[in-house]
């Protein structure tokens, strides 16, 4: 199997680098013949992996954060119609990453040993992915999320640590943002239409929309999602004031935010959200990186993508 290997040294304020620097022979070994390709900048992991695959490659490793891991992913989707370019090319997932949720959804990252003896055995299991489409100063931006999109105070936390620093790992910086930030974020009032229902108003700080179960360092809004099952869970923080919200984030990190009151949950294929007029943007973000702003839309895509866990 024609294999590579997208590294991004910068990952993890630079530490991805140093770590690549010293498990590569172990991992080529393991691997076998491989093509190893150092990011430089935004982007070009999916401009490389598209290339890779459009050549006959049907075997990408990713090497980096969660960050890393959606521009990885986002190359084997056609940019436009959001169409896998191979149906057959198997994505693995070495993780070194700020706050490396993916893996925790995908139960990996336990070891280096055990990770590569997984893309070595594994031919691929087929996962959801995520179809969203975000609005910005250009128009519409597609992209695809592997693991969780997020439209309201998610997005702005994610504009502010991605600002800021994140090389400490973890969910530290997450939290220290998220206090801060939700004092000066007021709820939005939103208009929602899950799959052929009606649209409804709501009033929200936040809505996750979940194929996998973890964001934001160890965060865990969606305990019960599942990557396979054709549907996302919704996560929506209500109509909270900051402490309460501040409460129920927390909460998360447990898998127990859904029991508290203003959590609504729900499941959908597809999602439209809409702000009212006269508010402050709502940033959509998508596995910790930064989309656009809603009207955003969102659509399962079932069992679109290989992963080899």
């Amino acid at each position: 199997m024609q294999t590579l290997v997208v590294v991004n040294p910068a990952s993890r304020g630079g530490r991805t680098g140093r770590a690549w620097a010293i498990m590569q022979d172990t991992v080529l070994a393991r691997l076998g013949p491989c093509e190893v390709h150092l990011t430089h900048g935004p982007h070009e992991a999916t401009r490389i992996v598209r290339q890779a695959l459009r050549s006959g490659v049907r075997r990408v490793i990713s090497v980096g954060g969660d960050g890393t891991h959606h521009e990885v992913t986002n190359g084997f989707f056609d940019p436009e119609t959001q169409r896998p370019l191979a149906p057959d090319a198997v994505l693995g997932l070495l993780s070194s990453g700020t706050g490396s949720d993916l893996v925790r959804s995908f139960g990996l990252g336990e070891s280096l040993e055990a990770d590569l003896e997984r893309l070595v055995a594994s031919p691929g299991v087929p996962i959801d992915v995520i179809a969203c489409t975000a609005t910005t100063e250009q128009g519409e931006r597609k992209a695809i999320s592997i693991n969780i999109a997020s439209v309201g105070q998610a997005g702005d936390l994610v504009q502010t640590v991605n600002r800021g620093f994140k090389g400490i790992g973890g969910g530290f910086p997450f939290v220290a943002y998220g206090v801060v930030r939700a004092f000066r974020i007021a709820p939005w009032d939103v208009e929602l239409q899950v799959d052929d229902g009606a649209p409804e108003t709501r009033r929200m700080r936040n809505l996750a929309i979940c194929n996998g179960r973890y964001q934001g360092g160890g965060m865990n809004p969606a305990p019960q999602a599942k990557l396979d099952d054709g549907q996302l869970d919704l996560v929506s923080i209500g109509d909270l004031g900051p402490i309460r919200s501040i409460r129920a984030g927390l909460a998360s990190y447990s898998g127990r935010m859904h029991l508290h009151a203003g959590i609504w949950t729900g499941t959908a294929r597809t999602l439209t959200l809409t702000p009212m007029p006269s508010q402050m943007p709502m940033l959509v973000e998508a596995d910790g990186e930064l989309l656009g702003h809603a009207p955003a839309t969102f659509r399962v895509m079932h069992r679109a993508l290989l992963v080899a866990i």
